[in-house]
């Protein structure tokens, strides 16, 4: 597997240093219902049709009680279909999409929404796993909560509700480019993304069959 990051800090002949930065900084896995949804599902999702998580940072990285700059040049994401899913939830792609549509970029990418600044790129993919690229074009930017770091493009099979994907801690890495700062941001990369499934109309026709007769039997009681 392609590991932008870590590679550049061996060719460059760099070790990295701790951090001296709290770990209040993470990446989530958000879908369009995070936070509203019962049982802990960050989205619902129609059988066979397309589903998207957007990552999105929480928190900042804080130093002596203040945020501070990271000054992010790139990143490698892994992020990878639990065993126990694989062949029901799949994997279809990713991108620095925008809510109007997958070319348009979205104006809190961490990285600004001017693809000039920047390269997103798909080193693997399969239904089981996504790897993508980022670096800028020697800018440095602040991560802050809100700001986006992707887009993960999804289906899933009916009867999976509980479906979920999760990143790779060991291939899931952010580099700085400040000179001053430890070359890897650290982030928090412990949230999974959850979704659901919505029931086929002949379920939705069943379920609501099924509470006529429930109601007809309380009022016969």
């Amino acid at each position: 597997m392609k590991r932008f990051v870590l590679g550049l800090g061996c060719v460059a002949g760099l070790v990295l240093l701790p951090s001296i930065a709290s770990a209040a900084l993470s990446l989530n896995i958000n879908g369009p219902g995070s936070g509203t949804l019962p049982g802990g599902m960050d989205a619902l999702s129609v059988p066979g049709g397309p589903g998207t998580f957007d990552l999105v940072f929480a928190g900042d990285t804080i130093e002596n009680g203040q945020p501070v700059n990271e000054g992010l040049f790139a990143y490698d994401l892994l992020l990878t279909v639990p065993q126990a899913m694989q062949g029901k939830f799949r994997i279809t792609g990713a991108d620095d999409g925008g809510p109007v549509s997958p070319g348009t970029p979205d104006p809190n990418f961490v990285l600004g929404a001017d693809r000039a600044k920047y390269t997103f790129s798909v080193a693997e993919r399969d239904d089981n796993h996504v790897l993508v690229n980022v670096s800028s074009n020697n800018d440095l930017f602040d991560i802050s909560a809100g700001k986006k770091a992707g887009r993960i493009l999804y289906t899933v099979d009916l009867g999976t509700s509980g479906s979920s994907l999760a990143f790779d801690p060991n291939s899931t890495v952010f580099g700085s480019g400040d000179p001053n700062r430890p070359l890897q941001i650290d982030v928090g990369l412990t949230d999974t993304g959850v979704v659901g499934v919505i029931p086929e109309p002949t379920s939705l026709s069943l379920l609501g069959i099924a509470g006529l007769l429930a109601l007809r039997r309380r009022r016969a009681a």
